[in-house]
């Protein structure tokens, strides 16, 4: 029987939170500040929680910026490549050249 949004006349969720539940990971007001604020303001642990949450090439760059010697800044630098390469239809943003001893 297909249904229709407009037709549910009670509030509608499809879980709901059990009260023995632990509390959720971020409060809703933190996630939000957490998108708009300066990353070198947050620790590493958010920081990259926003950086991930922006997912813009300037929030990645943001976040190395800020913690370029953290072990999470190489997974950053490789979201960040990510980043370019779709922006730039597929094409590599740094292309390496074989040579006969290797990767140059």
């Amino acid at each position: 029987m297909p249904w229709d949004a407009t037709r549910i006349e009670a509030p509608f969720v499809f879980f709901v939170r059990a009260p023995d539940a632990p509390p959720p990971a971020l409060a809703a007001d933190r996630v939000d500040a957490m998108r708009s604020e300066p990353l070198h303001g947050l620790g590493v642990q958010d920081a990259y929680a926003a950086a991930i949450e922006r997912d813009t090439l300037q929030g990645y760059e943001e976040f190395l910026a800020a913690y370029p010697a953290d072990p999470l800044a190489n997974r950053v630098r490789g979201l960040l490549a990510a980043r370019r390469e779709a922006i730039t239809g597929g094409e590599p943003a740094v292309s390496i050249r074989r040579t006969p001893i290797g990767p140059i």
